[in-house]
């Protein structure tokens, strides 16, 4: 069912790799679409399926009588050897296009290539930390990170079969892999293509497909992850009851601020709840996730591309945790930490702001805004940067003033010059100026405290706001011309807290 579009898609970067050495400019948008298009469709394929509805029924208002009529797809033994198929060799071309464009660019180091390895599968191979996650499940029901803007959940799920859930991991992974080789692919030749918004439930099935990608194998099932609004507290408390996701001999595991705030009218619903604060939590998941292969990627600063690494030694680092807004935390060793500074200026920021100029709809849909707006409100730098060393300049790098240009006539409407503004754009200055500005502030804190580590974390970390916050870290490694401290994001950066909150001996 899905192998033909699967080989479709390869086939398509494939062809977009051979352009790089021909003249044929013109065809390259057309080929860019038609290769979102066969992504897009394969994920809708990937998901229509029982495990996907019944993951939408946890913490969710989902009308039961609407998902009870979808038709399900079944995978042949051929789909399964063709998501492997994918992963393997959207891989090899996300490599082989990094590669040759570095080595067009005169820029090549032979030790980048090990370090730019495909996204892998992340299994947990150490039997000591297989066994911690193990016991952790025995005596634990779920875990809770409670913010100020969103409740992240680590619960149990059963996929349908194990076939399917390797399938998932799979199509996901290549599905990464595919979506860097277009974003290099794009930066390189300066092309824009729009994005396939035909589909309104994409955006869902893609955090079905994280939380697959994410989640750790144990007994009859998997732990996994998912997030909902704060509003949804009431929601969360229903689900666990109506699924029987708490058993009295095991324990609920609360941390956040939500933790405190809510613990009593949790202690009177439920059994057995404890709670931690979220800075041990958060050491104690940064420690278990740097044991698990693949599990953490660095920016190369140079071309903000991110890099799978492992993180030896691990100590000493810095968190930087944004959600609604922002802490950093110095980590000496497992039992040592000592908090820096913060910002009130966050994802909670962001989110409001947005929320008022749009408004949203669901939870993060300000991404899906992201990627329709552009930064021609924005100002940036006009120092001589060739001399810098980052390679990919790409805005916001450089940028000066958040909403610089935006020129404000009482007499009138805000305007930009001879340009409407659109509440995409505002979406994307806003974001970008909050992100940015985190990194800006990471790569300061981390070079006061001569600290060569800096893992950022937090749920409102995303694909965008991290090369945002790249570009504000590469820009002032430029300005220092030190690219000595290491920029890292966990692949479970906003389950962060709820890991080390789950597997936490109280």
């Amino acid at each position: 069912m899905v192998s033909k579009i699967i080989d479709g898609i390869l086939r398509l970067q494939q062809k977009l790799f051979l352009s790089l050495d021909s003249s044929h400019d013109d065809v390259r948008p057309n080929v860019l679409e038609d290769l979102l298009d066969n992504l897009n469709e394969l994920i809708v394929k990937s998901c229509k399926t029982k495990t996907y509805r019944d993951f939408n029924t946890y913490f969710s208002r989902t009308d039961q009588n609407e998902v009870g009529t979808l038709e399900y797809n079944t995978f042949t033994e051929e789909d399964y050897k063709h998501a492997h198929k994918f992963l393997k060799e959207s891989s090899i071309l996300k490599n082989k296009l990094y590669n040759k464009l570095k080595s067009d660019n005169n820029r090549v180091n032979p030790d980048e290539e090990e370090l730019n390895a495909s996204l892998k599968l992340m299994k947990i191979n150490n039997n000591e930390f297989k066994s911690r996650i193990l016991r952790a499940s025995e005596r634990v029901s779920l875990a809770m990170d409670i913010g100020g803007t969103f409740i992240k959940i680590m619960f149990k799920f059963k996929p349908e079969s194990k076939e399917y859930y390797e399938y998932v991991k799979s199509v996901y992974t290549g599905y990464l892999d595919c979506l860097s080789f277009i974003q290099q692919f794009k930066y390189e030749k300066q092309i824009a293509t729009p994005r396939n918004y035909r589909n309104e439930s994409l955006s869902q099935m893609l955090e079905f497909m994280l939380s697959i990608f994410q989640s750790f194998e144990v007994e009859d099932g998997i732990l996994t992850f998912k997030y909902v609004p704060l509003s949804d507290l009431d929601l969360v408390v229903s689900t666990i009851k109506e699924k029987n996701l708490h058993d009295d001999g095991k324990s609920i595991n609360l941390t956040g601020g939500g933790a405190y705030k809510h613990f009593e009218m949790l202690t009177r619903e439920f059994k057995n709840v404890k709670k931690a604060t979220e800075v041990i939590c958060i050491v104690e998941g940064i420690d278990f996730i740097q044991n698990i292969p693949n599990s953490i990627i660095d920016y190369d600063l140079d071309h903000r591309i991110p890099r799978i690494i492992t993180m030896e030694p691990l100590y000493p680092y810095i968190i930087a945790s944004s959600g609604s807004g922002m802490f950093m935390v110095k980590v000496s060793s497992p039992s040592e930490y000592n908090h820096l500074n913060g910002s009130a200026i966050s994802g909670g920021t962001g989110f409001g702001l947005v929320n008022y100029l749009l408004p949203l709809n669901k939870p993060r849909e300000f991404i899906k805004h992201l990627r329709r707006g552009n930064n021609k409100l924005d100002s940036f730098t006009e120092y001589p940067m060739d001399s810098f060393r980052t390679v990919n300049k790409s805005e916001p790098y450089g940028l000066s003033t958040s909403l610089g240009e935006l020129e404000v006539d009482f007499d009138d409407s805000s305007k930009t010059k001879d340009e409407e503004v659109t509440a995409e754009d505002l979406n994307k200055s806003v974001i970008d100026m909050i992100s940015y500005n985190t990194g800006v502030l990471a790569y300061v804190v981390a070079k006061a405290y001569g600290v060569k580590r800096l893992i950022s974390t937090g749920n409102y970390i995303c694909s965008h706001t991290m090369d945002s916050i790249a570009a504000g870290f590469a820009y002032h490694s430029d300005v220092y011309d030190d690219r000595s401290i290491q920029l890292c994001f966990p692949f479970h950066g906003a389950y962060i807290p709820t890991i080390g909150c789950f597997i936490k001996e109280y």
